[in-house]
Parts: structure tokens; sequence; C-alpha cells
């Protein structure tokens, strides 16, 4: 089955950039792949389209993901699902990143998206319409692959029992790891993934 996430990224866009093309998670960066930008240079290029618009301030990134059940696809097609989904949905006026990780039971790919419009400077604004946009686009194109999705009566239960959820966890965790330098940021970035933290000192 395929599930999807999308939220606004507390992160440096430097720091979601070098996150996501990992390559001990990317099989050496084999599967990374650009949309609008170029994988090497594509912080750069980012700014320089905030930089035009005079909108360096503010959310720098947006971060997706889009997992798989591993036993039905392999690390080709997953990518190349990962990039019709990046097409179809922000391909006509973003930068974004997509690359698959291989880090995990399940594959799953990665989106680092530009906040910033390069074609009229407008900023992605990640509303419920989008990514409702998003789950039923993933859904569409993984039906035409002959995939499985998540039935709707699991799509808003983070606490399925679908083996997929545990390993989107330990990605988050992962990510929260990579982008806090203590326990409090540490906590602060799971929250703001959507996940509810319950810690013995009220005070941390």
């Amino acid at each position: 089955m395929a599930t999807t996430k999308l939220w606004k990224s507390k992160s440096r866009l430097d720091i979601l950039i070098n996150y996501v093309i990992n390559g001990e998670k990317t099989e050496d960066k084999l599967y990374v792949s650009g949309i609008n930008c170029s994988p090497d240079i594509a912080y750069q290029e980012m700014m320089n389209t905030k930089r035009q618009f005079f909108k360096i301030k503010g959310i720098e990134g947006f971060h997706g993901y889009q997992s798989f059940m591993t036993e039905e696809i392999t690390p080709e097609l997953a990518h190349k699902i990962g990039l019709e989904l990046a097409e179809k949905l922000w391909g006509d006026k973003y930068q974004v990143i997509v690359t698959t990780h291989l880090n995990t039971d399940n594959i799953h790919n990665h989106f680092a998206i530009n906040s910033v419009s390069f074609v009229d400077g407008k900023r992605f604004c990640n509303t419920k319409k989008d990514y409702a946009l998003m789950r039923n686009t993933s859904d569409d194109i993984c039906y035409s692959y002959g995939l499985s999705v998540l039935k709707k009566e699991e799509q808003y239960n983070k606490f399925a029992k679908s083996p997929i959820y545990k390993e989107i966890m330990k990605d988050c965790i992962d990510y929260a790891i990579q982008n806090s330098n203590n326990l409090k940021e540490f906590i602060q970035i799971l929250k703001e993934l959507d996940y509810e933290i319950n810690t013995i000192d009220d005070k941390i």
C-alpha cells in the first residue's frame, strides 16, 4: 500500500535538502532527481528564486513523502512514481528535489519543495486541499501501476496497525535527530510532524 504526508519544514532549506539526498539512503544518490533545478546546486537555485522575488524570510520549504510496501515495488518504480507525482503537483511552478530512500523496510520517496514559485513568486501554502490533491493523485498513479493504497478508514489514522506506519515513524525520528541539537528541539520537531509526545518531565 502507498501513503503520503506533506508538511512545512521548520529546518533550514539546506538541512532539508541534505537530509533527503543523503547518499547512504539513496544508493549513493542513484535515486536523486531534480524538477526545475539541479540536485547538486538545488539549494543555491532555490535561494536565488527567493531573492528574485524578495521572499527570503518565512517558511523556506516543504517536506513530503510517499511510502510503499516493499514487496510490491522496486526502487526504480518507486522513483519513477515519485517523479510523476511531483511533476503533476508542482512541476509547473516550483523547484522540487525527489529522492527515493532505501534505508527502511518500506521503500519511500521524499520531496523537498521550494516555498516560492520560480514562475510568479507566489508562496506554496500547503492547505488541506493541497494535501488532499497529493493523496488522491498518489492513489491514482499507484492504481495505474497496479499498486495498493491505504483504505479510506486508515488514511487519517496514524496509529493504524499497518507496518508501514512503523517505518514512517522511524524515518520521522531519523529526520528529527538530524535536525535537532538537543532533546527539546527533537521533541518539538516530532510535534511539528503531528506526533503526540509524552515526557516524564513536563518542563522539557
